[in-house]
């Protein structure tokens, strides 16, 4: 890409701190899985699947009308851990700590039954709140301590009715309840395919595999399992480890390591150890793997993964991308707006000092150039950077209009800029500094 395109900012002036306005509003909950009800000694329990921290988990459950689950007995523990066997993973209950350190249940009761899988440690009394986790195959149905801001993988709910059916999950936002009619159109729009419909020959991120092809729509696409795909992301180092005979995975997995792409929403399960060197506590990879479906709720399982290779981020990168045809577009600016760049591939550059902003949207992303410069952005301590794409115009004749299928073609801080040879930027207005 031209270098036109990575200097275009330093006609751009020194930019001052963003003070961005509290929004009041109560944030939504997170978008849980749920299994469906099942009976026992009277009452009604639904696991509910998806990362969350106590205060969610309460609030949902209260809404569905039930609580954490009380367990009150060797019978209703080992009720629960047969039936949910095949969930990996720590789920809360309904056990806590009051002010005073004592343990108590959901209902403000004196703990009438425990399974600790650490007594001693829960016998402990402390000012610091606690909650309790229970897991199902690594410890048989023992239970842990942990704290109630801490993210697990879900919870136990318990019902004295028979709670109401899950809403239909209709997009990849929220949970919504819709008229008949429209759930009748979106069986049909299901049906026709209205995403794209093969995965892209070679490769794409993580993230985009996750949200447009395989999730897209909030439920799981049965026409890609086993699909072979190359896929991009990011990964902790510390968190690529080899299944051993104490894992619970053993007897499937024996000899192969797990390493996570997306927090638990991608697992890979690769066929040899990684060769990784220096000391990055976190690295983009490139893998290819069989895709199926994983235990948990909206989570892809790669399965025969094959560990291609890895880099650590640069912050500055100039990307051969080759001449544009006819139907392509350069343009380059400052990244004012990049929130959705990692899970839905949008953000928006601002391509000149009187502040026109143009929305782009990546391709497949193969090479992970999006995953990288997102990463760039929320963990270095960059606070602008210039960014050179060629895409698609939506509108041909339009200057200002969105550029689709976009490839980043290049990256750099605009004091990278000046030191490889640019020229003194201009008076002028300033540009916006990115939203975060």
């Amino acid at each position: 890409m031209k270098k036109l395109i990575f200097m275009i900012s330093l006609a751009f002036t020194a930019v001052s701190l963003l003070l961005c306005a509290q929004d009041d509003a109560a944030p939504a909950l997170p978008i849980y899985g749920a299994t469906s009800e099942k009976q026992f000694a009277g009452h009604y329990y639904r696991l509910y699947t998806g990362r969350t921290n106590l205060e969610n988990a309460r609030k949902a459950v209260i809404r569905d009308g039930g609580r954490l689950v009380e367990i009150n007995s060797d019978e209703e523990n080992q009720f629960l851990t047969d039936w949910l066997n095949a969930y990996v993973g720590r789920f809360l209950i309904g056990a806590v700590t009051d002010a005073e350190g004592n343990w108590i249940s959901s209902s403000g009761q004196q703990l009438s039954y425990a399974n600790w899988n650490n007594p001693d440690a829960a016998s402990v009394k402390s000012k610091a709140p606690k909650t309790a986790v229970i897991e199902f195959q690594q410890t048989g149905g023992k239970w842990d301590i942990v704290a109630p801001a801490a993210k697990v993988s879900g919870f136990v709910a318990e019902f004295t009715v028979k709670p109401k059916a899950m809403p239909k999950i209709t997009d990849n936002l929220g949970l919504d309840e819709l008229p008949e009619t429209e759930v009748e159109q979106l069986e049909v729009m299901e049906k026709s395919e209205p995403v794209l419909s093969d995965l892209p020959v070679g490769g794409i991120s993580a993230n985009l595999l996750f949200a447009r092809y395989v999730y897209a729509g909030g439920t799981f696409r049965e026409r890609y399992l086993n699909k072979e795909i190359t896929v991009v992301g990011i990964t902790r180092v510390d968190d690529i480890r080899e299944i051993t005979e104490k894992d619970v995975l053993w007897q499937k997995y024996k000899g192969k390591y797990f390493m996570r792409l997306m927090g638990d929403n991608i697992i890979c399960f690769l066929s040899t150890k990684p060769q990784i060197e220096g000391n990055s506590s976190r690295i983009i990879v490139k893998v290819n793997g069989k895709i199926t479906r994983g235990p948990l709720f909206r989570q892809i399982i790669l399965d025969d993964a094959r560990f291609i290779n890895y880099r650590r981020s640069q912050p500055q990168r100039h990307i051969p991308t080759g001449k544009p045809d006819e139907e392509t577009v350069q343009a380059g600016g400052l990244l004012t707006k990049f929130d959705d760049l990692l899970n839905i591939g949008t953000f928006e550059i601002q391509v000149n000092q009187n502040g026109a902003i143009i929305s782009c949207s990546l391709g497949a992303d193969p090479d992970g150039y999006g995953i990288e410069l997102y990463w760039l952005m929320n963990s270095a301590n960059i606070e602008h950077m210039i960014v050179g794409i060629i895409g698609v115009k939506s509108i041909p004749d339009e200057p200002e209009s969105p550029i689709i299928n976009c490839r980043i073609a290049g990256w750099g801080t605009p004091a990278s800029m000046m030191h490889s040879g640019g020229t003194p930027p201009a008076k002028g207005k300033a540009a916006p500094p990115p939203r975060k």
